[in-house]
């Protein structure tokens, strides 16, 4: 069970990483939203600009954990292709 998880977890890994997994719904922008007049109520503003702030922070914490998985992949990607194999084919490399 243990090794199931880990080949789930290292196969996730790489799909991503291949960029065979399903992308993220892609964010609107400013042309397809409904445009905002000069009198909108100042609590809406604020809620907005707050909002697109931590939207970027949480794209930013994205983009560095992406990073780091890259950097992981990248030292021990031929000792997962090794264990992979091991693991399916039943033969110790």
């Amino acid at each position: 069970m243990k090794h199931l998880k880990s080949l789930i977890c290292l196969l996730l890994a790489l799909l991503i990483l291949s960029g065979c997994a399903p992308a993220a719904p892609a964010q609107s922008d400013a042309s397809t939203e409904p445009a905002q007049t000069e009198e909108a109520d100042p609590t809406e503003q604020t809620e907005q600009a707050g909002a697109e702030e931590t939207i970027a922070q949480l794209d930013e914490k994205q983009r560095q954990a992406m990073k780091r998985v890259e950097a992981v992949y990248e030292k021990n990607r031929d000792k997962w292709v090794d264990t992979l194999f091991s693991m399916i084919v039943g033969v110790q490399p």
